[in-house]
């Protein structure tokens, strides 16, 4: 299945379940399934990979709710950042917490 194909299942099963989701909702509610990925993490010697990767998957749910209620297409928008992140210059190592972060001062 590609991933615009699980995209729309996912927004059609939430669009029937969750009628009234409103926009605030969902970015508290990602916020909630995001630190679940950071906890998860932080305990991943005793966390199954199934249950980390049942958290990723509640991230992108979140994400396709907050798309559905704004109108955002979220394909395009990846694609418009991606275009803004390559035309970035990044660091050939990363930051001690193990980030890579772009030049300063850059788009």
């Amino acid at each position: 299945m590609t991933l615009d194909e699980t995209y729309g299942h996912v927004a059609h099963w939430q669009g029937e379940t969750f009628p009234d989701a409103t926009l605030d909702g969902a970015v508290a509610h990602l916020k909630k399934e995001a630190l679940e990925v950071v906890n998860a993490h932080a305990l991943r010697h005793h966390c199954p990979e199934q249950e980390f990767n049942e958290e990723v998957a509640d991230v992108f749910f979140m994400l396709v709710q907050i798309c559905e209620i704004r109108g955002t297409n979220l394909a395009d928008e990846v694609m418009r950042k991606l275009t803004i992140n390559k035309a970035r210059h990044w660091p050939s190592k990363p930051d001690p917490d193990g980030c890579y972060h772009h030049e300063k001062g850059q788009p």
